[in-house]
């Protein structure tokens, strides 16, 4: 599947061309002697390693397979316990690495390798990412979301010219990585059917082959448990690559992703496990209301709605600002430029729905079957977390992280159709299920 999706460059009957800038993407055992190859055949001069300090065995491991290259090797490893912004990283990288660098090779896993790919996009060098554990799911997308005080900005970056995911190098993948991941891949199926849900009513872009593409690799997921590291690489890099093809964040930026990112700026003692630094809890508490508030749409489009009555200013902005902090001005600012809740367009959208409510029915096939779903969700019981959230912010979030991005989904539909307040407070009593 990953081998097909990074070598395609036909041109699409959508209309666009699909293809990718990864020269090289090699997810096997034993593949990270390939980097060498690869440096020596591209005659690389000048080469930046990026490692955390926790990672700094395994950033032994890679500088002495780049030995012999003929390149010369600059060694940053950064203590990420010092790190509190990517501002301090990217301060870091600007005073310490030398510009004339031809590859940065990424070490790492998590969310560092999104955060060291925007860096070094920003300072003109191409990257190559060697893959020590589960990463985000868009690890080498065209599209990535870099948090800032918690808020995903979506940023166009290059891809990575290489990635190497070897298991010889990798550490073991346990339980809570293994749903970690599978959660954020069910989290991307159900933001699929969300896209297709934006192309109906906005008449965003969309791509039927690469629908199938992805409902053809899920049938794959389905049967396949996410437990070793090759087998969520693939899926990682299929989804990856799809991402890329569409040139649309909207596989990264559904209501599971944004209902996430919202609990995990509230309710840290839920969502962060020191051990294991995963966020199982937080994931499967917001895949199981992106799940049942999407499950609900096909039955809702037929009915009538309530005449739409807008959110009080002013309790509003207030309740933007006691929610989001410091990001409570990008927050305010992106609606007002982008007018996304403005009367008109509400309307709008509305009568959009209603010549298309047919087809809105239709499209429950993309949604994953509800036993694939309580199958994933039944592994988060063991991994409860102390400090659940209330009913209280769990209706917050529900009325209010789709805010942090001007996206059309689940959230704002509810929202167009005067029912998101209703469905929150419907909704209040499922985060019981996890205390």
């Amino acid at each position: 599947m990953v081998e097909c999706l990074s070598k395609g460059k036909q041109i699409c009957f959508c209309g666009r061309k699909h293809s990718t800038n990864i020269e090289e993407l090699c997810i096997q055992k034993g593949c990270l002697e390939q980097l060498h190859l690869y440096v020596k055949k591209r005659k690389i001069k000048k080469i930046l390693l990026l490692c955390r300090a926790e990672d700094a065995e395994k950033g032994h491991a890679v500088q002495k397979l780049l030995k012999n290259t003929g390149a010369v090797l600059q060694k940053l490893y950064i203590d990420t316990d010092e790190i509190t912004s990517e501002i301090q990283y990217a301060g870091l990288m600007m005073m310490r690495t030398d510009m004339q660098t031809d590859l940065a090779v990424i070490v790492g896993s998590g969310e560092w390798i999104n955060t060291s790919r925007y860096l070094c996009d920003r300072l003109g060098i191409p990257a190559a990412l060697v893959l020590t554990g589960i990463t985000e799911i868009n690890f080498c997308a065209s599209w990535i979301a870099v948090r800032e005080e918690g808020i995903p900005h979506f940023h166009k970056i290059a891809e990575p010219a290489a990635v190497y995911a070897d298991p010889q190098i990798a550490s073991t993948i346990n339980e809570e990585e293994a749903i970690s991941a599978g959660l954020a891949f069910y989290g991307t199926w159900i933001a699929l059917y969300e896209w297709r849900l934006s192309h109906l009513i906005t008449e965003e872009y969309y791509c039927p082959y690469l629908e199938q593409e992805f409902l053809r690799m899920s049938e794959t997921a389905a049967v396949q448990p996410f437990s070793d590291f090759i087998t969520v690489m693939e899926m990682q890099a299929s989804v990856s690559l799809l991402i890329t093809y569409a040139d649309d964040p909207a596989l990264i930026s559904g209501s599971y992703h944004l209902l996430k990112e919202f609990w995990s700026r509230k309710i840290p003692a839920f969502c962060w496990d020191e051990r294991s630094k995963k966020e199982s809890g937080i994931r499967c508490l917001a895949l199981d209301a992106a799940y049942c508030l999407a499950s609900r749409i096909g039955n809702m489009v037929g009915d009538r709605w309530k005449v739409f009555e807008e959110m009080n200013p002013e309790y509003r902005e207030n309740k933007i600002r006691s929610l989001y902090g410091n990001q409570a001005d990008f927050v305010l600012n992106l609606e007002k430029k982008t007018g996304k809740n403005s009367r008109e367009k509400v309307f709008v959208r509305r009568r959009k729905t209603e010549s298309c409510y047919r087809e809105i029915q239709k499209i429950d096939y993309l949604l994953p079957a509800g036993d694939e779903i309580r199958a994933v969700k039944k592994q988060c019981f063991s991994l409860k977390r102390d400090g659940m959230l209330s009913e209280e912010e769990f209706y917050e979030g529900l009325l209010f992280a789709g805010d942090m991005v001007n996206r059309y989904n689940v959230l704002q539909f509810l929202y167009d159709m005067g029912r998101l307040d209703q469905a929150a407070v419907q909704m209040k009593t499922l985060c019981r299920k996890y205390q």
